[in-house]
């Protein structure tokens, strides 16, 4: 059962992770990074490539994925199970 503490429990394990945009705690790959790179050329700009490539094999977030990452793992550094009913906006 997820609950409050958890979720502070889950996001304090993860203070000092890298903010990706568009991601909810998956390992930070090349094919990520790309993907992003396509769908948010404003974020992903080639000026902020080489800090990117920097964080591959880490895991990554940003504000409201770090809520999916919590919701969608079994542990805290368990790697998140997308859930596309939980994922409604």
């Amino acid at each position: 059962m997820k609950t409050n503490t958890g979720l502070a429990a889950y996001a304090s394990a993860h203070l000092g992770a890298p903010y990706w945009n568009g991601t909810f705690g998956q390992i930070a790959t090349e094919t990520i990074l790309k993907y992003n790179t396509e769908r948010l050329p404003s974020h992903y700009t080639a000026n902020r490539q080489a800090a990117y490539k920097s964080q591959l094999g880490k895991q990554v977030f940003d504000c409201i994925g770090l809520i999916k990452g919590y919701m969608w793992s079994d542990s805290v550094f368990a790697a998140p199970k997308y859930n596309c009913s939980q994922d409604v906006n």
